[in-house]
């Protein structure tokens, strides 16, 4: 009986969110403002996010826990067919071995490759016909090692490295990687490169 509550539990709290995202992308076709409406359309990828993990969980056997391996190929192909353009190709090079992580690691996780991958996919490869995207997971002793890369210009690294963080996706960033208790290491001399480390939680 638990196990079917929590199912129940998982089911209603995604279909609660893709009622809001729906919502969203409502007011989205209602509004010509350039930015609100790009506000509205990261604000519904980032609810978007977070239901993709509780769905996740309910197809599973296992409610305690995300595949994070396969979470990452659904999220990138759904974050591919909202903000790809027309014109620009956009490649996604997946290297993922299967690495569990327990809900409350999973959502801020998950919501960390969904801005980095965000801003790699909207402003990573400005300029350039074809978008390459590196997404590498990694567990190695209970340490995962999560990499993610474009081939764009490369962000300024002050956005990240100052205190004042400008950006609302950077504050995001920044947030998320403090909430899981990770060291970032970022490169941006051939593109932007978040290499993210963080200790996997039992």
């Amino acid at each position: 009986e638990k196990e079917i509550l929590l199912k129940e539990i998982h089911h209603r709290v995604k279909n609660n969110m893709q009622i809001i995202s729906s919502l969203l992308n409502m007011q989205i076709d209602t509004i010509n403002e350039p930015v609100a409406n790009m506000a509205l359309i990261d604000a519904a990828g980032r609810i978007h996010s977070i239901a993709s993990i509780h769905e996740k969980i309910y197809q599973s056997n296992n409610f305690s826990r995300v595949d994070m391996a396969d979470y990452i190929q659904s999220l990138s192909n759904d974050l591919v067919s909202i903000y790809s353009e027309k014109g620009k190709a956009i490649k996604i090079h997946h290297q993922l071995e299967t690495v569990f992580l327990e809900i409350g690691q999973a959502i801020p996780c998950g919501l960390l490759i969904n801005e980095i991958l965000t801003n790699s996919i909207k402003h990573g490869c400005t300029g350039s016909n074809e978008c390459l995207i590196d997404i590498i997971l990694q567990d190695f002793d209970g340490m995962v090692t999560l990499v993610m890369g474009d081939n764009g210009p490369g962000m300024h690294p002050g956005l990240f490295q100052t205190e004042k963080k400008t950006s609302m996706g950077m504050q995001i960033i920044n947030a998320l990687i403090q909430q899981i208790g990770a060291m970032v290491d970022l490169q941006t001399e051939k593109g932007t490169r978040f290499s993210i480390r963080f200790s996997k939680k039992n």
